[in-house]
């Protein structure tokens, strides 16, 4: 056919990371590295309980800033804008608001009371 090209046939090479080929076992066991030693008190400590009140407190502390960060672009702009338009809320929020204080109240009451027998 005039015209027609060809696209030349591309070879992929794959290798795998561990080298070598096939199947056999990785290299250093690929078993759990335990090495069957498990009566020899080689077994793995839990995290420190220190590493999970670290985490938290740095995540509590980014949450706390991202809303501070909130709270004083809302106040410059209240407070300094001229554009700003204030936000008249409905009598049915308040309603709303009492309903679900109330309900859970009640929730809070009925599963302690539950809990106490």
């Amino acid at each position: 056919m005039p015209g027609a090209t060809a696209t030349p046939d591309i070879e992929a090479i794959i290798e795998e990371s561990r080298g070598g080929g096939g199947g056999g076992r990785p290299p250093g066991g690929g078993d759990g590295g335990d090495d069957g030693d498990y009566g020899k008190g080689w077994q793995r400590e839990p995290p420190s309980p220190r590493r999970f009140s670290t985490g938290i407190a740095i995540g509590m502390v980014s949450i706390l800033m991202f809303f501070m960060a909130l709270a004083s672009a809302f106040l410059l702009l209240h407070h300094s804008s001229r554009v700003w338009v204030p936000v008249h809320l409905p009598p049915i929020l308040w309603a709303n608001t009492a309903v679900l204080l109330g309900s859970s109240f009640v929730l809070e009451r009925s599963r302690l009371r539950l809990s106490s027998g």
